[in-house]
């Protein structure tokens, strides 16, 4: 018995997942209906059709009844200001996904979705990160409160204030008293 090498091994099972797609879609092309070519007026500019590739078009005509969880959590989430991840507060609309906080991929009620970062996605699906603590993180206000993050500013603030008053103050009577001793010194110079 030989040994196969991994990557070999995934090198196979991916030939014969592209192979099982090429067939479904040769399959699908040869169901399609030909339809006869659309010839436009001379005067116009010819059209184009939708949608150009039979696949897509009967990939949609086997999807009827599909909903698009992503779009409907988006637009959910969108009127309450909140296109970011739950969780860590990540905003890059493009890379945020959509989780059923349930498991259920046909629970689509808004109140099973939640908006997270692939990796925060990772971790609530790995149960590091509890569908309680998600839920909670979801449905509360998106405010920043300054008090928690400045604490005690204002008192910080007039410490410095009146240290650099205070430096202000011997800084003057420092140039004072330089001054002092250049007059002095001038006064005891005997004239040449």
């Amino acid at each position: 018995m030989t040994v196969k090498h991994l990557s070999d091994v995934r090198h196979n099972a991916a030939k014969k997942a592209w192979d099982t797609i090429r067939a479904k879609k040769a399959a699908l092309l040869a169901a399609l209906p030909v339809a006869a070519p659309v010839v436009a007026p001379v005067t116009e500019a010819p059209k184009v059709p939708v949608n150009i590739d039979p696949l897509i078009t009967a990939t949609k005509q086997s999807m009827k009844g599909h909903v698009n969880y992503r779009k409907l959590a988006f637009a959910h989430y969108e009127q309450l200001g909140q296109i970011v991840c739950a969780h860590c507060g990540f905003g890059i609309r493009d890379v945020l996904e959509v989780a059923h906080l349930d498991g259920d991929r046909s629970n689509n009620d808004p109140s099973n979705l939640a908006i997270l970062c692939p990796n925060c996605h990772k971790m609530h699906d790995l149960d590091l990160i509890s569908t309680e603590t998600i839920i909670l993180m979801r449905d509360r206000p998106k405010v920043v409160v300054w008090a928690k993050r400045m604490k005690d500013a204002g008192k910080k603030a007039a410490e410095s204030r009146s240290k650099s008053a205070e430096k202000l103050k011997w800084q003057a009577a420092g140039r004072k008293a330089a001054e002092t001793r250049r007059r002095n010194l001038a006064a005891k110079e005997p004239l040449a």
